[in-house]
């Protein structure tokens, strides 16, 4: 099992950003961290919350039976023994990474011990690119490359890297939901090329693409209908929907930014694939902070900090989820009424839902349990 190997990685790197060194203990003993060095848990054997002083961050703060710290700091080969003095050294197990001019196309990198080609790009986002790789076993994966020099409004490297770590956390906590979240291989990060690594199972067509598919196929048909996809289609993919939620908040974990092109289908599953702006439930997040999030589909409140952040925020995304696929485009300026000059879908329960889920009061809002147990859900005799 790859998580049996120790990893730490220097996220917050930046001077101008941190006050502290960030170290992610990829595994410990079977015992668990040593408490009295680090800050995290003594009884989980993975624990992705460690934070220590840049002082004290080093081998030789490791106690006896500690797997070894291996923080990545000073100079090459500067690594207690007991890590592997060849995979830590400053990383120089990885394959030399390309120049930011270079393409990464046919590029090979060294990901948790494992080769990656990356063949061609998969998409893009504000931290980076989403890859399709092989192995040299041809076995084929998604590698998700940060990119730390990336600038763009509203973006800095401490805001990448932050998401960096929140992916590698929520991740590996979802990482037994495999019929929800998408499966992490592994993940590497190269602090003098300041580009992360995440390889993952690699999946099909992304919600998006899936439903204008699903739609065209109506449109083909000579019967379009009054809703973007068959009503059939789209009760299918809410329960899978309304699953995916119940899993996060299972796990405490607040999405925030669910849409169609984080959702992606593995044969006929639909798994949540992207973690970068995930935060645990009761995280302290100031309200006035304005966060990073897709307009519609992000809750008002992920957007303004006019609210409190809770997994009512999700609720507004799937929500929001369900108004595209009934009517092909996001909800405007964060209502549930229809798109103008488009009547109200037949469905008095889809209605319903959206209306109850796009309540900017999250008072008004419905909870997870709410939508668990509508018909829309739990009846598979409605569509």
């Amino acid at each position: 099992m790859k998580f049996l190997f120790v990893l730490c990685i220097f996220v917050v790197f930046f001077v101008e950003f941190a006050t502290s060194t960030r170290c992610i203990c990829k595994c410990c003993t079977s015992s668990g961290c040593s408490a009295s060095t680090y800050s995290g848990s003594t009884t989980n054997s993975f624990d992705l919350s460690i934070v220590c002083s840049a002082a004290t961050c080093n081998q030789a703060s490791c106690s006896a039976n500690f797997l070894g710290a291996c923080p990545l700091i000073g100079a090459a080969g500067d690594v207690d023994s007991t890590c592997g003095a060849t995979r830590f050294a400053k990383y120089t197990f990885m394959h030399p990474v390309p120049s930011r001019k270079n393409p990464l196309r046919n590029r090979t990198f060294r990901i948790d011990q494992e080769l990656y080609t990356l063949l061609g790009p998969k998409g893009s986002g504000k931290f980076g690119s989403v890859w399709e790789a092989v192995t040299p076993n041809g076995e084929y994966a998604a590698v998700k490359v940060y990119d730390f020099h990336r600038r763009g409004r509203n973006i800095n490297s401490a805001q990448i890297g932050q998401s960096f770590e929140a992916e590698v956390r929520m991740a590996y906590a979802m990482r037994h939901e495999t019929n929800f979240a998408v499966t992490m291989y592994g993940f590497d990060f190269d602090p003098d090329q300041r580009l992360g690594f995440m390889a993952m199972e690699l999946g099909d067509d992304s919600l998006k693409d899936r439903a204008q598919y699903l739609h065209q196929i109506r449109v083909d048909s000579g019967k379009p209908g009054y809703d973007y996809i068959s009503s059939t289609d789209r009760k299918y993919i809410w329960v899978q929907l309304v699953e995916i939620i119940l899993a996060l908040h299972r796990h405490r974990i607040i999405h925030r930014d669910m849409k169609p092109s984080n959702l992606v289908f593995f044969g006929p599953t639909m798994k949540i694939v992207d973690f970068g702006l995930a935060q645990k439930e009761f995280q302290a997040h100031p309200r006035h902070q304005r966060l990073i999030g897709a307009i519609s589909y992000s809750a008002p409140e992920c957007l303004t900090g006019e609210a409190p952040i809770t997994t009512k925020a999700d609720i507004w995304s799937v929500g929001a989820i369900l108004y595209f696929l009934t009517y092909g485009v996001k909800p405007p300026y964060w209502t549930a009424q229809p798109p103008s000059g488009l009547p109200p879908t037949r469905s008095t329960l889809v209605q319903d839902v959206i209306h109850r889920c796009l309540q900017r009061n999250l008072y008004r809002r419905a909870d997870q349990s709410w939508l668990a147990q509508h018909p829309l859900t739990s009846d598979s005799t409605t569509v």
